[in-house]
């Protein structure tokens, strides 16, 4: 009786245990979302799991957090496969743009490093090949080879509006002063007045060019037949007066910096007047009209112009006149050089027919 007494009672006591555990896990289960839910819950299909009933009660709900889940099951947060090709394509393309802009700038510095030579050597043999040119016999007898001293500019009206422009135009009168040098700015009204006037038969050419920098471009090799002298753009600043240093008796280019793109430029020359040089150029405007800018007028044009000229002409050494000294765009900004250098030609070469032109070309 006592161990049976003593089996009931301790049963008894187990019954109490169990039951007090029971009731602990319920309030357990209660606070965790409710009785009968699952705290972990397979994602197998019922086919391969068995019926799953009972273990999500019917009235379940999609909580709030989960809410922006889409009505065909799409989650948002997980990015689909096209938008990842796509992502990784604009991450190529862009690899491949700044890896094209490297191999660019390490091209050009190369270049440059193996061509520029130091400025006062190049500036002590120029002027003694300048003093040294043998006589020419492409010129007719009577025909006097003097460079006159007359400094030409260009700007679209009579008032420069930009202040460095008006600053480095005034530091060559200081340099080229009057009375001994006259200055003459020419705008886009008396450029046009001399080509009616004395060189009508180009101008229906002159007027058909779509682009202003094209007039611009043509007028100032038609300034250095009829006139002579020094043309120089707006943005060259003289540090000393170059006079001597100057060809008399032939036409005077600069030489391109970027001989990789092209031989010279038409941003500084100079020029006796009426030099036939000039009129196998007219000859090569004609017959590059219609062609980019930069083939037409600008500096390509002048390459293809010296290629097939039968007339003597002189390069001015970069390193002593030119605004980007060969191995030296370090000094100068890498926006401008972008700008001007790469945007510029892309531009002109390809953009040319396009309105993009007016915005990438200055």
């Amino acid at each position: 009786m006592d161990a049976g007494g003593s089996g009931t009672a301790s049963g008894g006591t187990d019954n109490r245990r169990r039951s007090s555990t029971a009731s602990r896990l319920g309030n357990l289960m209660n606070g965790m979302g409710g009785s009968g839910s699952n705290i972990v819950r397979r994602r197998g299909n019922s086919a391969q799991n068995g019926d799953q009933k009972g273990l999500v009660p019917d009235d379940f709900s999609v909580s709030a957090p989960f809410s922006s889940i889409g009505a065909d099951g799409a989650n948002p947060l997980r990015k689909n496969s096209t938008q990842q090709c796509l992502e990784k394509r604009s991450c190529k393309a862009l690899l491949v743009l700044l890896g094209l802009l490297v191999l660019y700038t390490v091209f050009t510095l190369i270049f440059d490093a193996m061509h520029s030579e130091d400025p006062c050597v190049v500036a002590r043999r120029s002027l003694h090949t300048v003093r040294n040119f043998p006589s020419r016999d492409d010129v007719p007898a009577d025909w006097k080879p003097e460079l006159p001293k007359i400094i030409h500019q260009q700007w679209k009206d009579t008032h420069i509006t930009n202040p460095k422009y008006e600053m480095w135009s005034k530091r060559w009168k200081t340099l080229f002063p009057e009375p001994e040098f006259k200055h003459i700015l020419w705008t886009d009204e008396t450029q046009r007045e001399l080509i009616a006037e004395h060189f009508d038969w180009f101008l229906p050419y002159y007027d058909g060019y779509k682009f202003n920098i094209q007039r611009a471009d043509a007028s100032r090799y038609f300034i250095m037949y009829a006139y002579g002298g020094i043309y120089a753009d707006l943005d060259y600043e003289p540090l000393v007066n170059f006079w001597d240093h100057l060809p008399q008796d032939r036409v005077s280019l600069v030489e391109s910096p970027y001989q990789y793109n092209e031989m010279v430029q038409n941003s500084l020359m100079s020029s006796p007047p009426k030099d036939p040089f000039w009129k196998h150029a007219f000859e090569t405007l004609v017959k590059q009209f219609g062609k980019p800018v930069l083939a037409a007028t600008g500096p390509v044009y002048l390459d293809i112009t010296i290629k097939t000229n039968p007339h003597p002409w002189y390069a001015l050494p970069c390193e002593n006149f030119h605004r980007i000294p060969l191995g030296e765009q370090d000094q100068s900004p890498f926006l401008t050089l972008l700008h001007r250098e790469v945007l510029g030609r892309i531009s002109a070469s390809y953009l040319a027919d396009t309105g993009l032109f007016n915005l990438l070309w200055t």
